[in-house]
């Protein structure tokens, strides 16, 4: 189980949910609507472009709960926007960065 480790994933930004949200997929389809693909929640600090190759290294959190991550990151998130992550596996990045391979 890795919930609550932190790990390090490498994937391509499937869709941006939000300044502050992004769907990072792996394998050849990067479309973000299947098993290989993951809602990474982050500070507003960076902002990969969709199709962009990025690496990110964070905490594993079993549950996505809404306005626990508002409070965490301080920010205020479209609710709509967000149901289908709702009760979800998501990663709470410490880092986003670019794939240089």
């Amino acid at each position: 189980m890795l919930d609550g480790r932190t790990i390090r994933v490498n994937g391509t930004v499937a869709d941006t949910v939000a300044d502050s949200a992004l769907v990072l997929a792996s394998g050849d389809g990067a479309s973000g609507d299947g098993a290989d693909s993951v809602l990474v929640v982050h500070q507003p600090d960076v902002d990969p472009a969709e199709g962009s190759d990025i690496g990110v290294v964070g905490v594993v959190r079993p549950s996505f709960d809404l306005p626990a991550v508002e409070t965490e990151l301080g920010v205020d998130y479209d609710e709509d926007l967000f149901a289908t992550f709702a009760d979800e596996p998501y990663l709470l990045a410490t880092t986003v960065e670019a794939d240089n391979g």
